[in-house]
This record gives C-alpha cells, sequence and structure tokens, in this order.
C-alpha cells in the first residue's frame, strides 16, 4: 500500500508492479491500482527516451511548456527527469500480468524478455511535468580538479545528464574555466549538422589554459562511427577538458576503451553510481565512490574511496609513492643477486667448471631473506622522494620524468653494469688481492688455500657493497631505513658466530666441513682493512655518479628536496603560489615550516 495526500486529501494506491530502472531503458515505472479499482501506469526516464513516449498523446502546449522547464531547470545545474502516466485497462493488465509471469520464469534471455514486457506497457505515455533534483558536489571538488590540471592530467566528463546540466557541473567543479578556457559544444543527431561544428571546433583557438569540448550524446554516437571516428581521435587530443552529456553506459565504456587504444593513454575511469560500472570495468584504473547511489560502482573498482577529494591522494600519494618503491624493490632485488652470482661465474673459470663456489652454503641459503632481505623491504614500505607537503604544494612533481618512468630498461642495465662490475671485482679481490697472506686462495708458491678464508672474506665484501648501495639510493632517510641496514648487517656477522659455534666447538680453527665463518680471519686488521678497501673502490662509482647528477644535473624531486631544506617551508608556499595558481580564500601559510624527513645527499 501507498499512502500519499492529494489536494488536501489522504489517497491510497496499492503497487501492484515495479518495472525497475536499468541502463539500457534508462526509465522507471510504477503499476499501480486505485482504491477505485483503476490501473494507472506511472513513468520517469531520461527525456531522450521519454519524449519519443510522451509526444503522440500530449498536448503541443503541454509538452513545449514541459520541455522548456527542463532546459531551465538543466542550465541551473539540476538532474532532470520527465514524468508521464497511462491508465491501463483490466484486460491489458491480465495480458501484462500473464506475459510478465511467463518472461520472470525464463531460464535463458529473462533480462531481455522482461525488457520487451516493459516496452509493451511503457507507451502512449501522458506527460504530467518535469522532476529535478540537485546533485551537490562532494566538499572540494573544485580543488581536487583544478590540482588533477596542474598535474598536467587531462580530465574527462561522462554522465548521463542534459548538456545543459554537463556544462553546469563542469563549471561549478572547476573542470571547465570559463575565463581561460575556450570551448566547443557539440550536438546534433545527423553528421550534416555536427560536421561543421567538429571542423570549427578544430579550428578553434585555445585559451591560456587550453581547449575544452563538450558534446552531446547523440552526437557522440555519430562521431565514433567508422567514417567519422578519426575526426573525433583529433579532436580529443587537441583538448585538456572533455564533456561528453547523455552518455549510455555503453557509450561510457567505449569512450574509455577509445582513450586508452586509439589515443594510447593510460585511463582512470571514477563513478558512483551503478550506470558507472562499465566504464570503471573497462579503464586501467578503476574507482569507486561509495555514496547514496549505492555499492555498485564500489564493488566492481579496484580502489574504493568515500569522497571525491580523496582521489587527490590516492593518485599523488600512494600511485607516486607504490610507483616508486615497485621501481626501486625492483631495481635492487636484480642488483644485489647479480652482485652475489658474479663471483661465482668468474670463479667457475679457476675450478674447471667443477660447480665448486665461493660462497658457503649457509650464506647463499640465508643472503636474500636474512643478510639483504631488510633492506629491500624496508625500501618498500617507507621510500618516498617528496614529503606529502611537498606534493600537496606542487601539484607539477606529478608530470616530471623520474615520476612518470621510474623503471626503464636503461636505469635496469645501468644498474646490473654496476653489479657486474662489483661482483668481477670482488671475484679477482678474492682470488688475488691478499696474496702476502698465507691461507689465500692462490699464493705466490701455487699452493691453493682453504675456502673458508676466501669465501668469508668474498661473501663480507657483497654485503657491505650491497649495503652501500642501498645508502646511496635511498632519498628520505628515515629511522626504518637505519634499522634495517644495521640488522641486516649484524644478522651477518651474528647468525655466522652462532651457526659456527654450532658446527663446531673450537671457534678459533676454520671449519673446513661446513666452512662458515673464521674468527681468525675476523680477528686480524688485514681482513677488515682488505674488506673495506674494496668496498670503497666498488662504491665509489655509485657515489661520484650520485654527487654529480645531484648537484650538476638534478631532478625535480632533488630540486623540491633541496628548496624545502634550504628556504623552508614558508618559502616554498610563496613560490607555489607565484608560480602556479594564486592561495585559495581563506588559505594561510602555516607560520611554522612542518617537519621534513632528512635528506640524502649534497645539493
Amino acid at each position: 500500500k501507498i499512502t500519499v495526500r492529494e489536494r488536501g486529501q489522504v489517497v491510497t494506491y496499492e503497487q501492484v508492479a515495479v518495472f525497475d530502472f536499468t541502463s539500457d531503458r534508462r526509465r522507471m515505472s510504477v503499476l499501480v491500482k486505485t482504491a477505485q479499482g483503476k490501473y494507472l501506469l506511472l513513468t520517469k526516464g531520461a527525456d531522450l527516451v521519454m519524449k519519443p513516449l510522451c509526444e503522440e498523446h500530449t498536448p503541443p502546449p503541454v509538452m513545449r511548456k514541459s520541455l522548456e522547464h527542463m532546459d531551465a531547470f538543466a542550465n541551473q545545474g539540476y538532474r532532470v527527469m520527465l514524468a508521464g502516466i497511462r491508465r491501463v485497462s483490466e484486460e491489458e493488465f491480465a495480458v501484462f500480468k500473464e506475459q510478465h509471469h511467463r518472461a520472470s520464469t525464463t531460464i535463458t534471455g529473462r533480462d531481455k524478455a522482461m525488457d520487451d514486457v516493459y516496452a509493451t506497457m511503457e507507451r502512449d505515455l501522458l506527460c504530467v511535468g518535469v522532476t529535478c533534483v540537485e546533485d551537490k558536489l562532494q566538499d572540494e571538488v573544485p580543488d581536487t580538479v583544478q590540482y588533477l590540471l596542474r598535474a598536467k592530467m587531462h580530465v574527462w566528463i561522462l554522465t548521463g545528464d542534459k548538456l545543459e546540466t554537463a556544462i553546469n557541473i563542469a563549471h561549478s567543479s572547476s573542470i571547465i574555466d570559463r575565463d581561460c578556457m575556450a570551448t566547443a559544444v557539440i550536438e546534433g543527431d545527423e553528421w550534416s549538422d555536427i560536421g561543421p561544428l567538429a571542423r570549427s571546433a578544430l579550428e578553434l583557438a585555445p585559451g591560456s589554459k587550453g581547449k575544452a569540448l563538450v558534446i552531446g550524446g547523440h552526437a557522440l554516437a555519430v562521431m565514433t562511427e567508422a567514417g567519422h571516428i578519426e575526426t573525433f581521435v583529433e579532436l580529443c587530443e587537441k583538448c585538456q577538458v572533455v564533456v561528453c552529456a547523455r552518455c549510455a553506459p555503453v557509450q561510457k565504456a567505449e569512450v574509455v576503451t577509445l582513450v586508452m587504444k586509439r589515443l594510447k593513454k593510460i585511463s582512470l575511469a571514477i563513478g558512483d553510481g551503478g550506470n558507472d560500472v562499465p566504464m570503471i570495468l573497462s579503464a586501467d584504473v578503476g574507482v569507486g565512490i561509495m555514496g547514496n547511489e549505492g555499492m555498485q560502482a564500489s564493488r566492481s573498482a579496484d580502489f574504493s574511496i568515500g569522497q571525491y577529494r580523496l582521489l587527490k591522494r590516492l593518485l599523488a600519494v600512494h600511485g607516486r609513492y607504490s610507483s616508486l618503491r615497485m621501481a626501486d624493490l625492483i631495481k635492487y632485488s636484480f642488483y644485489k643477486n647479480v652482485c652475489f652470482c658474479t663471483p661465482q661465474v668468474v670463479f667457475a673459470a679457476y675450478n674447471l667448471f667443477s660447480a665448486n663456489t665461493l660462497h658457503n652454503e649457509w650464506i647463499i641459503l640465508a643472503y636474500n631473506i636474512v643478510f639483504t632481505g631488510l633492506q629491500p623491504l624496508a625500501a618498500a614500505i617507507f621510500e618516498k622522494d617528496l614529503s606529502e607537503d611537498l606534493i600537496d604544494l606542487f601539484p607539477e612533481a606529478y608530470c616530471t620524468e623520474e615520476r612518470r618512468n621510474p623503471l626503464t630498461a636503461t636505469m635496469l642495465m645501468e644498474w646490473e653494469a654496476h653489479a657486474v662490475f662489483q661482483g668481477v671485482l670482488f671475484a679477482f679481490a678474492a682470488l688475488y688481492g691478499v696474496a702476502a697472506r698465507e691461507d689465500t686462495a692462490f699464493v705466490e708458491d701455487g699452493r691453493a688455500a682453504g675456502m673458508d678464508t676466501t669465501g668469508f672474506l668474498l661473501s663480507s665484501m657483497v654485503v657491505w657493497c650491497v649495503t652501500a648501495k642501498y645508502y646511496v639510493m635511498i632519498r628520505s632517510f628515515t629511522i626504518m631505513h637505519y634499522i634495517a641496514i644495521w640488522l641486516s648487517l649484524l644478522g651477518f656477522y651474528v647468525g655466522l658466530m652462532i651457526l659456527n659455534f654450532w658446527y663446531d666447538d673450537d671457534a678459533g680453527v676454520a671449519v673446513n666441513g661446513a666452512g662458515i665463518i673464521n674468527l681468525v680471519v675476523l680477528n686480524e686488521l688485514r681482513s677488515w682493512l682488505t674488506v673495506l678497501c674494496f668496498v670503497v673502490l666498488a662504491a665509489t662509482p655509485d657515489v661520484v655518479i650520485a654527487f654529480l647528477r645531484r648537484n650538476y644535473a638534478p631532478s625535480e624531486w632533488q630540486i623540491l628536496q633541496a628548496a624545502d631544506r634550504f628556504t623552508g617551508r614558508q618559502g616554498l608556499e610563496r613560490l607555489s603560489y607565484k608560480t602556479t595558481s594564486p592561495p585559495r580564500r581563506g588559505v594561510e601559510p602555516s607560520p611554522e615550516p612542518s617537519p621534513r624527513n632528512s635528506h640524502n645527499g649534497a645539493s
């Protein structure tokens, strides 16, 4: 039962059936029964689908007035729909009830059958008015959009609203700047009308902030056809902002696919309703907003957020840090393993490829997990190039080369070349570098010494060197980075000492059977000097290259780090507002600089 008040009278209706809204039908209907036993069909939906259903049985003055009201509401930014009504006879209801039962019990093609049954009822409607709903923007939406635009991202709006509503939303959300952005509007049903508008849009001179394109649903369908899609692609390439109005869900997905395949762009789609699900699923990255329109978009997305403003932090902070950390994790993991294995390859030429090893089996087993496992773990969790405050002040840092390409084949080859150089250096250092000792691998009289001393010195060089490389690699140190470094080094020596005592009661004698560590070597200054000298020699190219790059060819993040360190946060805030955009009303620079991480390297 549905009880409403009509002109001061309380009226009760019985709900008979509900025709659910779908993205294809773009309307919803309710079939009710009055107290007098009459059946009424009440329908509300988008004007594109409702107008053909109402035109034939609605007086022209009423239809014209309804459309005028709809345009007026749309120009004010409201979401508008047409409402229609039709009386249904008992005979027609009986036929509908039978068809509805048959369609609802169909095993295959049930949705299509139900839509066909609904279509038999949703016809010959009388337009009774227009509804409008204010769709208020969430907090900080204009600021977030401006941040994305300053970060050199192209922002598109794909909406099912009318063209006027879409334009109003684009203005209110600061996606289209009325004063600084040239705007081209394309709307029509045939190419004869759309073609001249498209050519004019191509020739339109951009404003100081570029050019924006606003296109209606019918025009979008025509321009994405095979014969005109190249014109649409060319037009989109010249526009910083594209607004597509009256888009069906399938059109949203097609536009996203076109951006990825024809424009060769990485796309992110964000939405909050069920109509946005196809678009979210088609994009490279889908983001769903949990809100009043349900959880469909949130459940279908790769990431779910509570408000649109959180998209800035998701992209600029979490996205930036994750990309940076993953790249460093890959480069460092490959590097330390190549550095560890290269001496084995060199040594193979001296043992006639007999599969004998310089490294002890226990060291090989624990190298990646214990001795060098904490460094990449700490980098993958805590590494960052810029603080969150700097990222918020300078959106332009998002589009820098090192952010867009944190891992390239050239970078990876450079790291591996360093690893091979260091590995070869350590191999010859272990084999020939201490020839004055009687227990080195090859002494002057040609006798071969034991493998324990040689292998232990080699492993010590590798562990210290990859740790030094890690120290040079880190961009902003935290306490966790220092803990990872010293725990790894401490674990290398303490772990091997424990194993050595476990396998041999006399720790002062080299353990030839288990061959883990020789405490006699640790007690000699020559051993420590040997490790120190060759580690310094191997790490010198890395340190020199890092120093030269930071001082003579710095990246953007290094410049911002240095400016933050030497000018303070207030100076950076003034620089950001002066060089990009004025500060938002009511926002004043903080009187005290916020805490900063300690930065690595000279500047």
